[in-house]
């Protein structure tokens, strides 16, 4: 037995390590959960989150806004140099039908990228097209 001096022996219950689901555990539980204090104060929560929610969507879209106040600054002095991405971008929307200046609009308008420019030119094109189409 000396040999076993410096080691540990720990018993361990399995009911210590998980408790039992029984009836009356889970009738307590949700008492606890539906009393009407723990019910207000989830209400509470939800409203905090969904107020920071709207918060963020509207700081969202502040910054929107402030970046196409920027753009119509920067739009009296366009600027024609088209960086490598870029070109490569242009000629994926050309090769799709859309004129050049048109992707270039649309491509600098969604800040480079590709899907967005696609469908803001698709719609200028189609736009376009209606306006063409009833005068």
């Amino acid at each position: 037995m000396p040999q076993l001096l410096n080691c540990m022996v720990s018993v361990v219950n399995r009911d210590d390590l998980v408790p039992r689901l029984s009836v009356n555990s889970v009738q307590g539980l949700l008492e606890s959960v539906l009393c009407p204090g723990q019910v207000a104060k989830t209400q509470a929560w939800m409203k905090e989150d969904w107020q920071a929610v709207k918060d963020f969507e509207r700081i969202i879209e502040l910054r929107r806004r402030g970046q196409k106040e920027a753009e119509g600054d920067s739009s009296a002095s366009p600027s024609n140099d088209v960086t490598e991405d870029e070109s490569m971008k242009l000629m994926m929307l050309m090769e799709a039908g859309v004129d050049r200046t048109r992707a270039l609009r649309a491509l600098r308008s969604e800040h480079g990228d590709l899907n967005s420019a696609m469908l803001r030119a698709t719609a200028e094109m189609e736009t376009s097209e209606a306006a063409e189409a009833e005068a």
